[in-house]
């Protein structure tokens, strides 16, 4: 009973008092998540094809106004990368450009609809359905899009060299995008690559 009491009085208070109370933490994380998520946000929508600023608006709607609708407690919310295949193909797929995220926007708010749908009528169990090996297939085919997409960028080709080209495409013009790097920037990405590789491994 008393292990219960005490565990009670250190969770932190809601509203206004837990603001009060945690600001100076809340304050400092919250610029800590800030600066991993707005470049993130950023790289997630212009990879799906949509334009940079839809993830920052994104970003703000899921920090902001999701929390009131969340029943944890503490909780980070922000850009996964998990479906940009399926919104840069549905972007494709409605034609590209503009006129392409836009209609690939109207989809997604279905969905989000469906997904409220489901939520509330506690249909989220079903989702047990759908084997793992699928759902990490398609992280892992992700995770090979996202690569292909920024050695480019890394290496700080002409666009031009990449425009157009899907993932395949990508690693097939490999050297001839190391055949035309950009050398100081290169090896600022290279470094960077390295470092965030030792982190990861220390």
């Amino acid at each position: 009973m008393s292990e219960t009491k005490e565990m009670k009085s250190d969770m932190p208070k809601d509203w206004l008092e837990g603001l009060k109370e945690n600001f100076s933490g809340e304050l400092s994380s919250g610029f800590v998540v800030f600066l991993l998520a707005l470049p993130l946000s950023l790289g997630i929508a212009q990879a799906s094809g949509l334009p940079p600023i839809m993830g920052v608006v994104s970003a703000i709607i899921g920090g902001v106004l999701l929390t009131f609708f969340t029943g944890c407690k503490l909780a980070i919310k922000g850009p996964a990368a998990g479906l940009i295949v399926i919104v840069a193909g549905a972007v494709a797929e409605f034609g590209g450009g503009v006129e392409g995220w836009k209609m690939a926007a109207g989809a997604m708010v279905v969905a989000g609809i469906v997904q409220i749908i489901f939520g509330v009528t506690k249909l989220g169990k079903y989702v047990d359905f759908f084997p793992l090996s699928a759902i990490h297939g398609m992280l892992a085919a992700i995770g090979l899009i996202i690569i292909a997409k920024q050695i480019p960028v890394m290496l700080n080709d002409d666009p031009a060299l990449s425009k157009g080209e899907g993932p395949f495409e990508l690693f097939y013009d490999i050297p001839e995008f190391i055949a035309n790097l950009d050398p100081r920037a290169a090896a600022i990405g290279v470094v960077s690559l390295l470092i965030s590789y030792l982190f990861s491994i220390g």
